[in-house]
């Protein structure tokens, strides 16, 4: 990324923004093995919400993985908002565009994480700069996370620090519909004890109480 370009998004525009995000290469290192984390982009995200005059933390939730989180305290009491982003993308790989070129052609974006979740991630910053020039009752914070391509690593270490807002905006892509909630997620290993069957022959080895006992565990869970 050039000066012109660091300068272009420092002023707040968010296509600016969006095309210094993505010429700063941020790819998962878990998803592709020349992956460069997030250390470069949460350097330069913190580097300008510091200039916009947030207080800005960042810390390391994995070797190379980072998050940024900044606050802006508003005049006067008020709620809590939070934006939310992530700082990492998926591969590069097989990709027919220059991937951090960042190029502008027929009114479109063209790079890795334009849309997923740079683009995001521009308009929320864009949105912080103006916010900052003229502060509202409440506090704004803005978290940036690492590793939500793989295992959520940044926003598990918010939530396990307590990161907590009255209300939150996750500027993913939705095709600029309003999504009034989001999904999460969960790993489950369960173990069910009962004796293997074949499925033709299950009378013979009495199999079926222990099947009946997953399935109704699972539709429980689910």
């Amino acid at each position: 990324m050039d000066d012109r370009m660091s300068q272009e998004a420092l002023t707040g525009d968010p296509v600016a923004l969006a095309r210094a995000l993505i010429a700063t290469p941020s790819v998962n290192p878990e998803l592709e093995a020349t992956g460069t984390g997030e250390a470069a982009i949460a350097e330069r995200t913190a580097e300008w919400m510091r200039a916009w005059g947030l207080s800005v933390e960042t810390s390391e939730v994995a070797a190379g993985r980072w998050n940024v989180v900044g606050r802006l305290a508003g005049e006067g009491a008020g709620p809590t908002l939070l934006l939310n982003g992530h700082l990492d993308t998926v591969g590069v790989a097989g990709m027919t565009v220059d991937p951090f070129g960042a190029e502008l052609r027929d009114g479109r974006l063209w790079g890795r994480g334009s849309c997923d979740m740079k683009g995001g991630v521009a308009a929320l910053l864009s949105a912080a700069a103006r916010i900052a020039q003229k502060p509202t009752p409440g506090t704004l914070i803005v978290a940036l996370t690492a590793d939500e391509e793989h295992a959520s690593l940044g926003m598990q270490a918010l939530v396990g620090a307590g990161l907590g807002a009255d209300a939150a905006v996750v500027c993913e892509p939705t095709s600029l519909a309003v999504m009034p909630a989001h999904k999460g997620f969960v790993w489950v290993e369960a173990d069910f004890r009962g004796r293997a069957a074949h499925g033709s022959r299950p009378a013979k080895w009495a199999w079926t109480p222990s099947v009946t006992r997953a399935v109704t565990s699972l539709r429980w869970m689910h």
